[in-house]
């Protein structure tokens, strides 16, 4: 009996040794590998600058279990897009007067990416440039200016760099606006509702058209707020513009064939004019001319010519003290325009 509880007991004791000691499984990982693996937590750049204000900002990674760091790879994309980008242009240049080192295109553009470049962006670029004297300082703004350009319409920048040479076109195009101050007047005022005079008298005071058109602009009054210029706008109506045929048209000649006109009668240069040039319709044609003395004549002679979008008549002496004196008028040689006549007549 006592042998038989013996063996029970001992077998007992041998089946709990057995279950509280199993057999070990094979597993996929081992301790080692186990070990090895470990899981970084991201470091919070607001929460470690907070505690450590001199120790740099660290990248979020992660371990692959073999013990290479792989880092986020839209970390710098999420970083970059939590730059603030400028709402004004004051701010833009603000931006763009940055050392190159320092300035980053993203935050410099006060439109969006994809959208064409406002024109007021450049204007405000050039009036930056004209405050400048240092040529280090003047070259800064403007890369930093086209940098802009390229990292969010580059689309405009063949037509930026065109108008920072003062041109439309390529030199061997030939393409040229050829708009001079008359002209600018003349559409200044029709543009503002504005007397020519008027236009003229401030550019005397000013010095500058395009004061004058901001100075003219302010005052008028508008139904509704027109459309912002785009430099894509400016450009191409640039162009248009420069493609109008331009005619000339001749009332004098001084010099022909090595031969200086200067002291010789009108009649005689004239004569020469005639002798010398073809007419070649709307591209060179001699200028229209009369020879009178009468005044009413000569007052149809103006209107028709002011009706014709001309500025007036140059009135000469034709045989007698009508040689050609440069750089000097006299009673020998008047201008006569509607604007003077104008004048005249209000005072």
């Amino acid at each position: 009996m006592s042998n038989a509880r013996a063996t029970t007991n001992k077998n007992k004791s041998q089946s709990s040794s057995s279950s509280a000691s199993p057999k070990k499984r094979k597993t996929l990982v081992s301790k080692q590998q186990i070990d090895s693996i470990q899981i970084v937590k991201p470091i919070e750049p607001k929460q470690e600058a907070a505690s450590n204000p001199d120790q740099k900002e660290q990248k979020p990674h992660v371990s692959n279990g073999s013990n290479q760091v792989l880092a986020n790879p839209n970390f710098e994309e999420e970083k970059r897009s939590k730059k603030q980008k400028v709402s004004t242009v004051d701010d833009s240049i603000t931006q763009l007067k940055k050392k190159a080192v320092k300035f980053d295109p993203k935050t410099a553009a006060y439109w969006d990416e994809g959208e064409r470049v406002p024109f007021l962006f450049l204007g405000r670029v050039f009036d930056a440039v004209s405050n400048e004297s240092g040529r280090i300082a003047i070259t800064e703004i403007v890369c930093n200016m086209l940098r802009t350009v390229i990292d969010t319409t580059p689309d405009d920048l063949v037509a930026v760099v065109y108008l920072l040479a003062n041109r439309i076109a390529p030199a061997h195009d030939w393409l040229e606006l050829g708009i001079g101050d008359a002209s600018i007047i003349k559409a200044l005022a029709e543009a503002c509702g504005a007397k020519e005079t008027h236009i003229k008298k401030q550019y005397k005071e000013l010095g500058d058209l395009g004061l004058v058109a901001k100075a003219s602009r302010s005052s008028q009054p508008l139904m509704r707020k027109p459309q912002p210029l785009t430099v894509a706008k400016v450009f191409d109506t640039f162009r248009v513009i420069a493609k109008v045929d331009v005619c000339i048209y001749a009332f004098d000649l001084l010099y022909v064939n090595g031969h200086q006109l200067l002291q010789e009668q009108l009649n005689i240069r004239r004569e020469r004019l005639y002798e010398s040039f073809e007419e070649e319709p709307g591209f060179f044609q001699l200028a229209t001319a009369i020879t009178s003395d009468d005044l009413e004549e000569i007052q149809t002679f103006l209107d028709t010519a002011v009706n014709a979008s001309c500025e007036g008549l140059i009135i000469k002496t034709l045989t007698k003290d009508a040689t050609y004196e440069p750089a000097k008028r006299s009673n020998n040689w008047l201008k006569l325009k509607k604007d003077y006549m104008d004048s005249t007549v209000t005072r």
